[in-house]
This record gives structure tokens, C-alpha cells and sequence, in this order.
């Protein structure tokens, strides 16, 4: 599914290559993070290799203002900013939980 959408969105790229160019670059910063978590072992968290995308993605936000590339980065940063508060809503919910008798 997520190929089939991935090839979906690709075929409504600009069709200037110079416009696609910011998209490729993006899609090589999200390749990048999924392999570098696949890679990580068991023990380790995600904190590092997030606190990097979320910088990757905000300079590429910045570098290419009113371009589809900056909203695709603006919507990955939303995307981690909801992780996070889900994260620490799920903490907050475990730790008022009633102990158990």
C-alpha cells in the first residue's frame, strides 16, 4: 500500500526536474531515517535519529519556501510533533492510572 501511494504521489511531481529536486532530497531524508532505525539495535531509542530528521526536515523547510517540498517536510515535523504528544499523553494516562488491588 505504501509503495502504491509513494508511486502515486511521485507521478504528481512538477514535471521540471529543478522542481523535483527539493521532493527527491526529501524522500532520501525519510529513506534514510527508516533504515537507520531499522538498523539500530533492540536496546536503542529513537531519540537521536529523530532530534536528526526533525533538523534535516526544518532546514529543508527553510530552504525551500513555497514548494511542495516544504510542505511535505512541514507535514513529516507535524507528524513528529504528534508522536511526541501521543508519547507523553500515554505516560501521563499510565502513570494517574489507579494501581491495581
Amino acid at each position: 500500500m505504501a509503495r502504491a501511494w509513494g508511486a502515486h504521489w511521485q507521478s504528481l511531481w512538477p514535471g521540471n526536474a529543478r522542481a523535483r529536486e527539493p521532493l527527491r532530497q526529501l524522500v532520501a531524508v525519510m529513506r534514510q531515517h527508516r533504515e537507520r532505525l531499522a538498523e539500530a539495535p533492540p536496546e536503542a531509542t529513537s531519540r537521536d535519529s529523530l532530534q536528526s530528521l526533525e533538523r534535516r526536515l526544518e532546514l529543508m523547510f527553510r530552504r525551500h519556501p513555497l514548494s511542495a517540498a516544504a510542505t511535505a517536510a512541514y507535514v513529516c515535523l507535524m507528524a513528529i510533533d504528534l508522536q511526541r504528544l501521543r508519547g507523553l499523553l500515554a505516560v501521563r494516562a499510565l502513570r494517574d492510572a489507579p494501581a491495581a488491588p
